[in-house]
């Protein structure tokens, strides 16, 4: 199953939200007698059932995500070249045995404001800085997600 954390859910992935799929599984239990230990418990349980979870760079340092009862085997980063390094590394904390950084290293650079951060090249990603470190990048040229008259 696939369990999608956070906040600001789009409508097209309410049904694999966490909070819609624990709304679900208390309506089945009379939800309304649980409180909050035991929301965070079954929470805990939905995520330990599913076999992908998505969510975004801030949320993975979640209290929840280490109180799983597993780790995750693969950590897929979209929009990573865009990411400063501190944020891409917080999924990974927890372990994982492999992770692919996925981004368009010429699209836009992390994003800092702060020009002491410039100074410091803070604005470099974890996937910029493993490019010019010589790791491999596959550059896809199919673009599937605009239309094609834009």
């Amino acid at each position: 199953s696939v369990v999608r954390v956070g906040v600001n859910v789009h409508h097209s992935t309410r049904s694999v939200a966490l909070d819609s799929m624990l709304n679900a599984r208390l309506g089945e239990q009379g939800g309304g007698a649980v409180k909050g230990p035991e929301r965070d418990r079954m929470r805990i349980a939905i995520l330990d059932e599913a076999s992908i979870v998505c969510s975004t760079l801030s949320f993975a340092g979640s209290a929840m995500f280490y109180r799983l009862s597993r780790r995750f085997d693969v950590v897929v980063i979209d929009e990573a070249a865009q990411a400063v390094e501190p944020s891409l590394l917080v999924p990974l904390v927890m372990g994982c045995k492999q992770v692919y950084l996925v981004g368009d290293p010429v699209q836009l650079p992390a994003t800092v404001i702060s020009r002491r951060a410039l100074e410091y090249k803070y604005d470099n990603s974890l996937f910029k800085r493993m490019q010019l470190a010589g790791y491999p990048v596959k550059i896809l040229d199919t673009q599937y997600r605009m239309h094609p008259a834009i």
